[in-house]
């Protein structure tokens, strides 16, 4: 099995609008790095299914690591098409030498789609790991997850709102960290903008060495500023 690294430092997940256009990997990059990121994940398909180009995705990895960024990629697969978004993640990962997965499992679509099953997550874990990947997941802090063992592998666990609510927060976190997985807390940033720093200052009590944010694209220069002071706090020694 292929040991996914740990996570360190502050991290930008990239939405569509940071890199569906030319010149957008270098621009995203460099904002990225303003904003205090040490890792980025960049992503290969969005949750409608619209997918991004290997050729694009491999240009947003090689800006990364031209800023000194760790990069991840990162795919919102859909029950109905499991193979299609392992294949394609595998073209963007081999295109981008890049294979580092995380899988965001999102529970969109379920009257049409049907609810995710162990069956499903392990899937694309096999398949991923088939090919050569690294995984990690993220999703959304859910009730419905508790019938579900994720496989090996970090867990950006999407806390959001939580983070408001210490209980809520500690309660959110403890239920993904049994078993010594790694859980990452990742927070937003489209919510009011004073609120980043403390939104950060309570997720650090959790994982004192690593955030993640959502997203580089609704990121503003202000809290690109507050997040970049930030950042040094969440780096390993």
């Amino acid at each position: 099995m292929v040991a996914a690294p740990l996570f360190s430092g502050l991290g930008f997940f990239y939405a569509s609008p940071d890199q569906n256009d030319k010149g957008d990997a270098v621009k995203s990059a460099k904002k990225a790095k303003r904003f205090g990121a040490s890792w980025c994940s960049v992503l290969v398909e969005s949750v409608d299914g619209r997918t991004q180009s290997p050729e694009r995705v491999a240009e947003c990895v090689a800006a990364l690591r031209a800023e000194g960024i760790d990069p991840w990629l990162y795919s919102f697969p859909r029950r109905d098409r499991i193979e299609k978004a392992i294949e394609h993640a595998e073209a963007c990962g081999v295109e981008a030498e890049c294979m580092r997965l995380l899988w965001d499992v999102e529970p969109h679509e379920i009257d049409t789609y049907g609810d995710w099953t162990q069956a499903d997550v392990n899937r694309l874990a096999d398949g991923a790991r088939a090919r050569g990947f690294a995984i990690g997941w993220t999703v959304f802090t859910r009730r419905r997850w508790d019938a579900i063992r994720f496989p090996e592998g970090p867990m950006l666990l999407q806390v959001y709102e939580r983070v408001r609510d210490e209980q809520s927060l500690a309660r959110a976190m403890g239920r993904w960290t049994d078993g010594g997985r790694e859980v990452v807390p990742a927070i937003g940033t489209y919510f009011a903008p004073d609120r980043i720093r403390s939104d950060a200052k309570n997720a650090a009590k959790h994982h004192p060495f690593a955030l993640g944010i959502w997203a580089l694209a609704t990121t503003s220069d202000r809290e690109g500023a507050t997040l970049a002071s930030v950042a040094q706090g969440f780096a390993k020694e």
